[in-house]
C-alpha cells in the first residue's frame, strides 16, 4: 500500500451513556451496576483511544520500529500552561451549624486524557490559589478544555459545584489575548445544573494561560545553549521524551506482557515507590478516588511517573521486490550494520540484495524479542537545570501475566527461571519487579550522542539483592556507563534499549495552528474524532 499505518483516536473523551435492561425490579442494584460499568467503559476508552493515547494499525509489515514509536506516541504540538488564580461566588456545599455554609473548592482541568488538579482551599466560596503554573499536553487546538470546580469532601464523593461551558484550547488562548494586560488573566463564567436540569449561575473562575511550542532537536551544543537561555528568559519549561523500544537477551522472549514504569526524578535520591511498584488500589490517591474517602491533593497535568502498555512479541520479516528476508537474516543484518559497523554496500553484497533493502531491514530492529514502541513525555520545570535528575525505568511483570508466564519463580531464592532454559533473573514476589535501569542526565555522553539526545542500551539491575559477580557481556552495550550501578546487581539475560530527548519550548503563535480550528465547538475540524493515514517515507498526516 501507499501508506504504512493508520491512527484512530478521539481528541476528547466522547459522551457515553450505558443502558441496562432487565433489572427494573432491583433499582438500587441497577444504579450501582450502571455506575461501575460506566467507570470501566470510560477508563477503557480513555486509556486506549483518547489523546495522547491512540490505536495504531500497521498497513505494511516492514515499518521501522522507531517510526512506529513516533506514530504510536506523537509529540504534542505544544504545552498549555495553565495557572488557576482565583474564583468568586462559588456554591456553598457544606452545611455549617454555627456560621454560614461554605465549601472546600478545588479545580479540575482536562484536555484529552490529561488532567490537572489544583490544591484544595478549605472553608471559602471565594478561594485564591498560589499553586503556580502547570502544563497540559496539546495535540490539536480544537481539543476541548473541560473545567470543573468541586467541593472536596472527606467521607463522601466530592460535589460538583460549577463547570464552564465547553471551550477549545484555541478559545482559551483567544480569551487570554483579548483580556487586558493589567488584569493578568481572564474570567470564565461557571454554571451548575439544578434539579430541573437547568443551567444556573455558579460564580466565576480566573485563569492565566500560555501556549508553548516545543523546538526541534538542536544540532550543535551552541544552538541548544542559546535555546536554553531563551527559554529561561521567558520561564518556559522543557519537554523531556523517553522512547521505550524493547528488550533483548536470552530471557526476553519470556517477559511478553511486562510493563514499564518510567519516572523522571528531578533531584538525586533513592528509588521512589512509584518506580519499584506498579500502581495499586491500595495507593492513597487510588483508594480515595475509588471510595470517595479522604481529601485529594494537587495533581500535575504531566505526571512525573507514567506506565507503558504491555510488551508484545516482535517478529519481523521484510519483503522487497525480489527477495523475502526471514527474521534470522534481518537480525544478522541488524547486528552487522548497527553493532559491528559494516558498510551497507558490503552487507548488500554478502546477502545479494539492494542497499535500500539492507537499510530497511536494519531499521526493523529484529534484535528485540519484545517491544513497547511507546514514548512518554514529561515536563521539566523552567527553573530546574536541563541536565539535572534521573530517568528511572522499571520493568514489571503484572500479577495476571506472571501466572501464565513460561517463567517459574523459585520459592527458595525468589529467582525467575525458564522451564526450558535454566537461566535466571530476579523477580520481586510482591511487586513483580524484574529489573530496572537509572539514567543520570548529568553523565558524560558517549559516541555521537549529545546531552539533549542520547541512546542507551543497558542491562537491567535488581535492587535489594545480594551482590554477585557480574558476568561478561558478549554483546555490545551503549551508554551503560551513564547509568547508576549502585542501584543493584545485573539481571543476566535481559538488555533494554531506550532513547531520551530534551526539547526547549518557546512562546508559540496560535495562528500557526489555527487554520483548521474554530472557537465554536460546532465547527471542529474533521480530525476529531480522527483517523489519520500516515506515509511511510515522509510520515505526513
Amino acid at each position: 500500500p501507499c501508506f504504512s499505518a493508520v491512527q484512530v483516536f478521539f481528541n476528547d473523551m466522547p459522551d457515553m451513556k450505558l443502558t441496562v435492561n432487565g433489572l427494573d425490579s432491583f433499582p438500587m442494584f441497577k444504579s450501582i451496576m450502571i455506575s461501575v460499568m460506566e467507570r470501566v467503559c470510560v477508563t477503557a476508552v480513555s486509556d486506549q483511544f483518547v489523546l495522547p493515547h491512540l490505536m495504531m494499525l500497521k498497513a505494511r509489515p516492514d515499518v521501522a520500529l522507531e517510526t512506529l514509536v513516533d506514530l504510536k506516541s506523537p509529540l504534542p504540538i505544544g504545552l498549555l500552561e495553565v495557572e488557576v488564580l482565583q474564583a468568586t461566588r462559588l456554591q456553598a456545599s457544606d452545611f455549617n451549624l454555627v456560621g454560614k455554609s461554605t465549601s472546600d473548592p478545588y479545580v479540575l482541568l482536562r484536555v484529552g486524557d490529561s488532567e490537572l488538579r489544583t490544591s484544595t482551599i478549605t472553608g471559602t466560596v471565594a478561594p485564591t490559589w498560589s499553586d503556580g503554573p502547570d502544563y497540559l499536553p496539546v495535540y490539536n487546538l480544537s481539543q476541548r478544555c473541560k473545567i470543573s470546580v468541586f467541593d472536596d469532601d472527606v467521607l463522601t464523593d466530592d460535589d460538583l459545584i460549577g463547570f464552564s461551558h465547553a471551550i477549545t484550547v484555541y478559545g482559551l488562548l483567544a480569551k487570554m489575548q483579548e483580556a487586558p494586560a493589567k488584569e493578568g488573566g481572564f474570567w470564565l463564567p461557571l454554571v451548575f445544573k439544578n434539579h430541573q436540569g437547568e443551567n444556573k449561575d455558579a460564580g466565576e473562575l480566573k485563569l492565566r494561560v500560555r501556549f508553548l511550542t516545543p523546538e526541534s532537536l538542536a544540532t550543535t551544543g551552541q544552538e541548544f545553549d542559546r535555546a536554553l537561555l531563551a527559554g529561561q528568559e521567558v520561564k518556559a519549561p522543557r519537554l523531556l521524551t523517553v522512547k521505550i523500544l524493547g528488550l533483548e537477551g536470552s530471557l526476553a522472549e519470556y517477559v511478553a506482557g511486562a510493563k514499564c514504569q518510567v519516572s523522571f526524578e528531578p533531584k538525586k535520591g533513592g528509588l521512589s515507590k512509584s518506580v519499584t511498584t506498579l500502581s495499586s488500589v491500595f495507593d492513597t490517591e487510588a483508594l480515595a478516588k475509588a471510595t470517595g474517602l479522604g481529601r485529594g491533593s494537587r495533581k500535575a497535568g504531566m505526571p512525573s511517573s507514567l506506565r507503558t502498555q504491555k510488551a508484545r512479541p516482535w517478529t519481523q520479516t521484510i519483503k522487497s521486490k525480489a527477495h523475502q528476508l526471514p527474521q534470522e537474516m534481518v537480525r544478522a543484518i541488524e547486528q552487522l550494520r548497527n553493532r559491528e559497523g559494516w558498510a551497507d554496500e558490503k552487507i548488500a553484497a554478502m546477502f545479494g540484495v539492494s542497499v535500500e533493502t539492507i537499510v530497511a531491514a536494519a531499521e526493523l530492529r529484529a534484535n528485540f524479542e519484545v517491544v513497547w514502541h511507546q514514548a512518554l513525555h514529561f515536563a521539566q520545570a523552567p527553573d530546574a537545570p536541563a541536565f539535572e535528575g534521573f530517568i528511572d525505568i522499571a520493568v514489571h511483570m503484572p500479577g495476571r501475566s506472571r501466572k501464565h508466564s513460561p517463567l517459574v519463580i523459585d520459592s527458595q531464592d525468589g529467582r525467575m527461571r525458564s522451564r526450558s532454559a535454566l537461566q535466571s533473573a530476579c523477580v520481586d514476589k510482591k511487586t513483580g519487579l524484574i529489573g530496572l535501569v537509572r539514567l543520570d542526565l548529568n553523565a558524560k555522553t558517549v559516541g555521537t550522542d549529545e546531552r539533549w539526545h542520547r541512546r542507551v542500551r543497558a542491562r537491567l539491575r535488581r535492587p535489594q539483592v545480594e551482590a554477585e559477580e557480574e558476568l561478561p557481556v558478549a554483546d555490545t552495550l551503549r551508554g551503560e556507563e551513564q547509568c547508576d550501578k549502585s542501584i543493584g546487581t545485573v539481571v543476566q539475560g535481559l538488555l533494554i534499549e531506550f532513547v531520551v530527548a530534551i526539547r526547549t519550548t518557546t512562546l508559540g503563535s496560535v495562528q500557526e495552528h489555527s487554520d483548521s480550528c474554530q472557537q465554536s465547538p460546532e465547527h471542529l475540524p474533521a480530525i476529531a474524532p480522527g483517523i489519520q493515514i500516515v506515509s511511510s517515507k515522509k510520515q505526513t498526516k
